[in-house]
């Protein structure tokens, strides 16, 4: 159980992580490419990028965004995630529940959003339904 940690910058690539709990965790900048998160809880999770700062820990203006390419998410549950410019290519979204997420400036293109509950207003970029 992850719930409420804090893992920015994490590499959780690969990883299989079925049914995992990871509300209101921070996994900003997080690379979980190619893990298989099926029937995960990621209810209030932030996603979002992590700011880069430098070795004196001065802001760079750059930031590292969460990575979930080729991720496997069926029946994930979303609600309230924060997935600002998160790398969503590949991602099998199939029956998660994504209402009241944060999907502002993401591409979705070739994501696969079968079955999905989503909320009624988006910014998203190549959404497919």
């Amino acid at each position: 159980m992850l719930v409420r940690t804090k893992l920015t910058l994490v590499d959780l690539s690969g990883a299989t992580l079925l049914n995992a709990r990871l509300s209101r965790a921070d996994l900003s900048g997080a690379d979980l490419s190619g893990a298989r998160l099926d029937d995960a809880n990621f209810e209030a999770a932030k996603l979002r990028p992590q700011e880069i700062r430098s070795a004196s820990g001065e802001p760079t203006g750059r930031d590292w965004p969460a990575n979930l390419t080729d991720t496997s998410l069926l029946r994930a549950r979303m609600r309230g995630a924060n997935l600002l410019k998160a790398k969503l290519g590949g991602a099998n979204f199939e029956q998660p529940d994504l209402q009241k997420t944060s999907l502002e400036t993401v591409n979705l293109r070739p994501a696969r959003l079968t079955g999905t509950a989503m909320p009624l207003t988006m910014k998203v970029l190549g959404a497919r339904a």
